[in-house]
């Protein structure tokens, strides 16, 4: 099981808040505990154990977090009695269970396997790949009309779960949820817009990421191309009843919260997606990380016997 410290603190740590707090020496310590530094990881989660900000879920997780380090130390009485903690502050706590029963191994003169180390934040970031500097800014969608969409992206849960919210330019909102599944390397993508919710699976490349999905009759596929630091352009193509449209391209930039009040549309009146992703394999479709997969690839616009997107 791998668990994160709580997200919305996290969020603003992520987000550049200078705390100097439990839950920024408990990121601190993860980071460290991954690297295997053990000693420096069991320093910053004692830390973090005597902050008085941690709340108690945090705590209880940094008990954990610390036990592995004991683990790593070699040092089992230690572990086992941080286990034990953590176990008393949350009864059935997995985590809690097997680290003591290695713990215990361990003070026995067992051979002792260590469990693998979870990826850290910017780990999981880093595998949003341009996708993640989407991140805690606003962008704006436009096109040959001026612009049609704007959308905020925050992380609720950094390196595996990015909200967006935002309006068209006719004040209809629009929001939704990308989410990581770290273990399978996957990313989907629920949205809702105008009263329907669409799933699609998202593919990274090497300057970009592509969307594909299913709406109504026809298969949607969405290429977005880095085209600077803080812009992207946005091709959209149509496959319906055996032929390949392509929309104009669109341009997505990032703009100061300033330029989207500027815009005056109507007020937005927050986001109409409250569906959590949490079951994300049952519902969304996802396509490994590694490379888009191979769609109407060598056929041209407009052919009638290019097949849909699978």
């Amino acid at each position: 099981m791998i668990r994160t410290l709580a997200a919305a603190a996290l969020a603003l740590l992520l987000a550049g808040a200078a705390l100097a707090n439990g839950v920024e020496d408990g990121n601190a310590g993860l980071e460290a505990l991954n690297r295997g530094d053990y000693d420096l990881a069991v320093r910053l989660f004692t830390r973090a154990i005597a902050a008085a900000d941690l709340n108690p879920e945090d705590r209880e997780f940094a008990f954990v977090n610390r036990g592995r380090a004991y683990l790593g130390k070699k040092a089992y009485k230690l572990a086992a009695a941080d286990f034990r903690q953590a176990g008393r502050m949350k009864p059935g706590d997995e985590d809690a269970q097997e680290g003591l029963r290695l713990a215990l191994a361990g003070a026995r003169g067992d051979a002792v396997r260590l469990p693998p180390r979870a990826p850290s934040q910017a780990q999981l970031i880093a595998r949003w790949g341009a996708m993640g500097t989407l991140a805690g800014k606003y962008w704006l969608l436009s096109g040959g009309k001026g612009p049609q969409m704007w959308a905020r992206y925050q992380w609720q849960e950094p390196g595996r779960l990015l909200a967006f919210d935002g309006s068209d330019r006719k004040g209809r909102p629009v929001a939704g949820q990308c989410a990581l599944d770290a273990a399978a390397s996957t990313i989907a993508c629920a949205t809702s817009y105008q009263g329907a919710t669409s799933d699609s699976a998202v593919a990274l490349q090497a300057n970009g990421w592509e969307e594909s999905l299913s709406a109504n009759t026809a298969q949607v596929r969405q290429s977005v191309s880095r085209a600077g630091p803080d812009a992207f352009t946005v091709t959209t193509q149509t496959y319906r009843n055996g032929t390949w449209t392509t929309a104009p391209v669109l341009s997505l930039a990032a703009v100061p919260e300033e330029t989207i009040a500027a815009l005056k549309w109507k007020a937005h009146k927050g986001s109409p997606f409250v569906r959590f992703l949490g079951d994300l394999g049952k519902s969304l479709l996802a396509v490994t990380v590694a490379g888009a997969p191979d769609q109407g690839q060598g056929q041209d616009q407009g052919d009638p016997n290019a097949p849909p997107p699978q």
